[in-house]
């Protein structure tokens, strides 16, 4: 049996990779973008994160299918649709006007 490299549901993450994420997101600040792309907003502790982000002075974008989620009332901005298409067509502006 062929197990894939992702952390499924009904599993945590490990323990390096938590803590990884957790010193990365305690490491924002003002200045900083959080893209919180296609989640549920719900499964915790991950859903945790961009409100500590927030707390750090970290400016929260989020794309996702549905909105609102549980985040959008303290991300800075909510784009609708799916995220291979919204978060392609934000990049691609962002490279346009950066050359």
């Amino acid at each position: 049996r062929v197990r894939p490299d992702v952390t499924l549901f009904t599993e945590g993450l490990p323990s390096d990779q938590w803590e990884a994420a957790c010193l990365a997101i305690e490491m924002l600040g003002p200045g900083d973008v959080l893209l919180i792309v296609g989640t549920s907003s719900v499964v915790y502790p991950a859903a945790s994160l961009p409100s500590v982000a927030k707390e750090q002075g970290a400016t929260l974008i989020e794309f996702n299918l549905e909105l609102p989620t549980p985040l959008s009332p303290i991300v800075d901005i909510a784009v609708a649709g799916k995220a291979a298409d919204t978060l392609r067509h934000c990049v691609d502006d962002v490279l346009r006007t950066r050359s």
